[in-house]
């Protein structure tokens, strides 16, 4: 059995007497004030650049790392060469089967399947390491010695990969007013949400070998299309391209066996964080084909991620109070006992014209048609995707909304999920559905909203003046979200971002 972590949970916590320590600090210059700060630390997997004359490293195509500020902390760098950094004490105090997977894994699976202790123990680890002021008898990546020239890496020397092999995607319908608001549309304003949504979280399972890295080109689908009221159709370009505001929940600890469902009150220990999940959808395929069963090919054909996963922990500042339950009490099995939401506020950005530097042969879809393999093999089966924040968003934000706004919590879509005995595995993601806002509390989170399925048009702000029914091709769509602590840092999730290319010719 592997031995627990015995890691504080706080870096000061077991070496300074003070009964309140010192806010946490890095040595990374820019850490403070960016998305990436000490006290978030998210997780994600890169490449070096090619042109960066890496030495040893050379073999190593994939690997783990960790955002502070514009840098990235190579986890399987300190894993192999561990005792250089910490002396003779393993990174998390124990011989954890994940960190000596690393050099070699190049995916957060072993990580994320290691359970909220070791996630906690790393965690504290990795705030000691990167510590502006070293804590006595701990070391430090810059005391005794500094080992930072061989472990940091500028944001924009790498290139993002997908965090781990998703071996599993399913889309819930967990928010009220998008619900509300899409069923008024389709069935009238007196049928609006279906008799079950208020009894359990809705979802589908959609296609996990889509679902790709923030920077992949999004090559706009074709699918059968009703024509007119006679029912003919047409198998063509969907024109009315969508993007969906949503947050992504990476599953995380050893899963539940076949058969046996995951309590709701143990549901959270199964979340080992989040990230940006834009569910790009074709509205007119799916208006065709989702009688009876739901989506299809509408929504299938991509799924975009943010590259960086933001833990669980670093979100425990962000709990708050979530929305009543109040259309319908819950069987018991959905009742949680610590109901919470995440205050984390999200906006969607769109900019015209902006695949100038996407050229046809990036997109994902049409490398995988040719054959090619992408460099670092499946876990990065993505266009290049650059650490580095994309150029700046365009001013104001299309849509807006905060994911303390879902009617249903990811520990009860978990607990949904399982009811029947489904098994989760680490590295299975769960989407939240379209995250609308109330009204004057922020915006619908897609154009079908938006637009009231196209019958309007709204400016995307981008400063040229530009208006949008439904995306167009060129389009560039830019999910960004954040989360603020008690102490007014901000713990951002960096982009999402998708560039729309042309549908391929039949």
């Amino acid at each position: 059995m592997e031995p627990e972590p015995t890691e504080p949970t706080s870096p000061y916590a077991a070496s300074s007497p003070r009964a309140d320590p010192a806010p946490l600090e890095t040595f990374v210059p820019d850490a403070a004030g960016s998305d990436f700060p000490i006290q978030n630390l998210p997780y994600g997997v890169f490449v070096v650049k090619p042109d960066r004359g890496l030495s040893k490293l050379d073999a190593v195509r994939a690997r783990v790392g960790v955002a502070i500020g514009s840098r990235v902390l190579d986890l399987s760098w300190l894993a192999s060469e561990d005792l250089h950094v910490v002396g003779d004490r393993k990174l998390c105090e124990h011989k954890s089967p994940w960190l000596l997977d690393v050099p070699g894994a190049g995916t957060l699976t072993p990580l994320m399947r290691a359970g909220a202790k070791t996630w906690r123990a790393m965690r504290a680890r990795l705030q000691a390491l990167l510590a502006l002021h070293p804590i006595p008898g701990v070391r430090n990546l810059r005391a005794p010695y500094d080992v930072t020239g061989m472990c940091l890496y500028k944001m924009e020397d790498v290139e993002m990969r997908m965090p781990c092999d998703v071996g599993d995607f399913t889309d819930f319908y967990a928010s009220r007013e998008h619900a509300t608001n899409v069923g008024t549309m389709f069935r009238g304003a007196s049928n609006a949400l279906n008799e079950n949504w208020a009894a359990l979280p809705v979802g589908y399972h959609g296609r996990a070998s889509s679902v790709v890295c923030s920077g992949t080109n999004i090559v706009r689908p074709r699918g059968q299309i009703l024509k007119d009221a006679s029912s003919r159709t047409t198998y063509a370009p969907t024109a009315k391209l969508d993007f969906e505001l949503e947050v992504g929940v990476f599953v995380g600890g050893a899963g539940n066996e076949l058969g046996v469902p995951i309590k709701i009150a143990d549901a959270s220990e199964h979340v080992f964080g989040y990230c940006l999940l834009n569910d790009w959808s074709a509205r007119d395929v799916q208006r065709w084909e989702y009688v009876p069963l739901g989506p299809f090919a509408s929504k299938s054909f991509a799924t975009t991620i943010s590259p960086w996963v933001v833990t669980a922990l670093a979100l425990e500042d962000a709990r708050c109070a979530a929305p009543a339950q109040d259309l319908r009490k819950p069987l018991p099995y959905l009742v949680e006992d610590d109901r919470h939401a995440l205050d984390v506020s999200l906006e969607v950005r769109v900019r015209a014209n902006a695949n100038a530097n996407a050229n046809a042969s990036g997109g994902a879809g049409r490398r995988r048609e040719s054959g090619e393999t992408p460099p670092g093999g499946a876990a990065s089966e993505t266009a290049s995707a650059s650490a580095s924040p994309s150029p700046p968003p365009p001013r104001a934000p299309v849509a807006r909304s905060n994911l303390r706004h879902l009617y249903w919590t990811p520990a009860q879509m978990i607990a949904q999920h399982t009811s029947t005995g489904c098994n989760l595995r680490p590295g299975d993601l769960l989407g939240t559905g379209t995250i609308s806002a109330p009204k004057g509390e922020g915006t619908p989170g897609c154009l079908l909203e938006l637009t009231e399925d196209g019958a309007r048009r709204v400016a995307i702000g981008d400063g040229s003046g530009a208006t949008r029914a439904y995306l167009e091709d060129g389009d560039e769509v830019v999910i960004t979200g954040a989360a603020v602590t008690r102490e007014g840092v901000r713990i951002g999730f960096g982009t999402c971002v998708g560039v729309v290319l042309p549908a391929l010719d039949e």
